[in-house]
């Protein structure tokens, strides 16, 4: 979606800038440019690869002719409006153009190489690589085209207390979001059982990926964001709008950004944006991006710790259960979770666990239908919860029932490989069981 957004915005940018040059010089721009303004964005905004560089390669020969003309180049020189649209455009522009290139890469990457072929791991590879290109454009275009220094216009710069508005405050307010975000994820109300596009990432995805995943949000991700967002885009779109324009626009664009990885999940969407906007308010009030770094670090770090620590404080049988469930038998891993169930009566996801651990196992299905009953009555429409019932049906070779159930799992998680893998292993059951009973006549 952002890079929707960012193709938009582009677009609007050729607009403003070629509306600008027309306005200066419409004789230069007739001979360099020719297209409308409005014509040049909406070509731009259908077919980027050709007219956004081409107008980039016309703008170049415009400004290059406008030098002879001393009254022109003056009113130019003097536009820090048309400096910054120009400015930002090309970054757009050379971000656009660089994610479209690596993600056909890395999409044929993924089907040459099935070890690559982790969703997480590809997206959190792909992310990095492209939050430090489009740093670079940053610093190319600032460096290079503008003569700017980049601290200075990153507003990368100590505060007036460096230690309490730096650092202090906006840690707390971070973990207050965070604390807040997990509460709200694991409350009944919550709609994360629509089951994200995130969360099915890291359902399905391999150590390497969780790790990569771990690593890039609570190391990378915050300072590359930040140069990007609270940095550069909101001193540039400052200068082309007001500043309370500015704080809004740059919340709803850092927003924007998470919402394909929460798609389904409109809380979760709704947090981000909240903290998105909060992050920006401190860019706004401190006018330096370290306090924005540090409430950054903060909250993705705490988003991640935070659950564990939570988990372990108030279900530490269940906690127990997951670190050894590969290593315990079946009986410990049992009584685990009856433990888990006794202590909090009222925690759906000990239920869900032990009614997988009887479907894995082939024992106890009826108590194992009974438990995904309980998990189902405490959170409706858990997708993961629904799967683990028609498992159970599989497995007491009640496969109508099975297949009707993942269906509607499938349907609500179209791109979720394991639901589809769980719907073909029901359906072959059910042919396999029809086989058998009506075997073949003798030839």
């Amino acid at each position: 979606m952002i890079d929707f957004i960012f193709l938009f915005i582009t677009s609007y940018l050729i607009y403003c800038d070629a509306s600008k040059l027309k306005e200066y010089s419409e004789r230069l721009y007739e001979e360099e440019i020719k297209f409308s303004p409005a014509g040049m964005a909406v070509a731009s905004f259908l077919i980027f690869i050709v007219f956004a560089p081409l107008y980039i390669f016309k703008r170049k020969k415009y400004l290059d002719k406008a030098r002879i003309y001393d009254e022109v180049e003056k009113k130019i020189e003097d536009d820090v409006v048309l400096k910054a649209t120009g400015n930002l455009m090309l970054v757009l522009i050379l971000y656009l153009i660089s994610s479209a290139v690596l993600t056909i890469i890395f999409l044929s990457i993924a089907y040459s190489v099935p070890s690559f072929n982790d969703p997480l791991f590809q997206g959190v590879i792909l992310g990095i690589i492209l939050n430090s290109i489009f740093v670079y454009f940053i610093y190319y275009s600032l460096k290079n085209k503008e003569n700017e220094d980049v601290l200075k216009y990153l507003h990368i710069k100590k505060t007036s207390n460096p230690v309490l508005i730096s650092f202090i405050f906006p840690v707390i307010g971070a973990l207050i979001f965070a604390i807040s975000n997990i509460l709200v994820s694991t409350s009944y109300f919550s709609s994360f059982s629509s089951s994200s596009p995130l969360s099915n990432a890291l359902f399905q995805s391999t150590a390497t990926g969780m790790v990569t995943f771990m690593l890039f949000a609570t190391l990378v991700a915050p300072l590359l964001e930040e140069i990007i967002f609270r940095g550069y885009l909101f001193t540039t779109v400052k200068r082309i709008k007001s500043e309370y324009f500015t704080v809004l626009f740059v919340a709803l664009l850092f927003g924007f950004m998470h919402v394909d990885q929460n798609m389904g999940d409109p809380v979760a969407i709704l947090l981000v944006f909240m903290v998105g906007l909060y992050i920006t308010l401190l860019r706004f009030y401190t006018k330096s991006i370290i306090p924005c770094i540090a409430a950054h670090y903060a909250y993705n770090i705490a988003i991640l710790l935070l659950p564990t620590v939570y988990m372990s404080i108030y279900y530490p049988s269940y906690v127990q259960f997951m670190k050894n469930n590969n290593s315990i038998r079946f009986e410990q891993k049992e009584d685990l979770l009856l433990k888990s169930i006794q202590d909090h009566p009222k925690f759906a996801d000990a239920y869900n666990a032990l009614a997988w651990t009887y479907a894995e196992n082939g024992k106890r299905l009826d108590q194992g239908l009974f438990m995904i009953n309980k998990a189902l009555e405490l959170r409706p429409g858990n997708l993961q919860y629904l799967d683990t019932k028609a498992e159970i049906l599989y497995k007491m070779k009640r496969y109508d029932e099975a297949i009707e159930i993942e269906k509607s799992v499938v349907e609500k998680a179209p791109n979720f490989e394991f639901f589809k893998s769980q719907l073909e292993k029901f359906k072959k059951a059910k042919e396999a069981e029809k086989r058998s009973d009506n075997p073949s006549p003798p030839p």
